[in-house]
């Protein structure tokens, strides 16, 4: 054989090893990518909004773990839902722009796999932050009715109420602040709500903006404000369709 076609051959041998070895790494790199893409959807994901009822806190970032969500400047109603890891970590309140700043106020969650949640953060009486995290997950009410809720974010009452004007029965009502009422399932609602505190000469009444209530509709009244008086009250009312799981 001459030394033409022993160089023909090695030349050719040396060809297939390489490509065999583009193709492994080819194969290799597009298998990571797939297992990453796995392991990420294995872990599941869950829907996050946000509502910044603060005064002097307004000008905070809302974070997951190192993840900045929300401002809380552009919170002053509910957002948006945002998707997030449905896993346990920390939700912080940072001071806006300073990612790496002292948490402010932070509350450790576990977030279920397609479940939603509402973030509220409001002052106590001390203007202090209060973060806390609620599952918006609801079944669907009977027939013709309605369901509402109340988010009790004033720390300036104790006891709150909500009305239908002109019905005698409340729609819903929570005693304590910091906590959120049961789902209440109502009638349907056309004219205006009131949130009442307080009894007697002490009782405080604030109309509720835009309140009507449809059948077939979910309603969270989150009654915030009052830092140090029931007169500064104000209703934030989010509408949400029933959960269909």
């Amino acid at each position: 054989m001459s030394r033409f076609q022993v160089y023909v051959i090695l030349l050719t041998f040396g060809l297939i090893t390489a490509a065999g070895c583009s193709q492994t790494n080819t194969r290799s790199s597009t298998e990571q990518r797939q297992g990453e893409a796995s392991r990420e959807a294995a872990k599941g994901v869950a829907f996050v909004r946000y509502i910044g009822a603060v005064d002097a806190h307004s000008n905070t970032d809302l974070y997951f773990g190192d993840t900045r969500l929300f401002s809380t400047a552009d919170a002053k109603t509910a957002t948006d839902y945002k998707q997030v890891p449905a896993e346990r970590r920390d939700f912080v309140l940072r001071e806006a722009g300073k990612p790496e700043g002292a948490a402010i106020e932070k509350n450790s969650e576990g977030l279920g796999d397609g479940k939603h949640y509402t973030v509220v953060v409001y002052e106590d009486k001390d203007a202090k932050p209060v973060l806390r995290v609620f599952n918006d997950d609801e079944s669907a009410p009977a027939a013709g009715k309605a369901k509402v809720r109340i988010i009790h974010a004033a720390p300036a009452v104790e006891s709150v109420d909500v009305y239908a004007v002109g019905r005698k029965d409340k729609l819903a009502s929570e005693s304590r602040f910091t906590t959120t009422s049961n789902w209440q399932e109502v009638d349907a609602v056309n004219g205006p709500l009131e949130v009442r505190s307080g009894s007697g000469k002490s009782q405080h009444i604030t109309r509720v903006p835009d309140s009507r209530i449809e059948a077939g509709k979910l309603y969270t009244l989150v009654v915030e404000g009052g830092t140090k008086s029931p007169e500064s009250l104000h209703v934030i009312k989010v509408v949400d369709m029933p959960s269909k799981n």
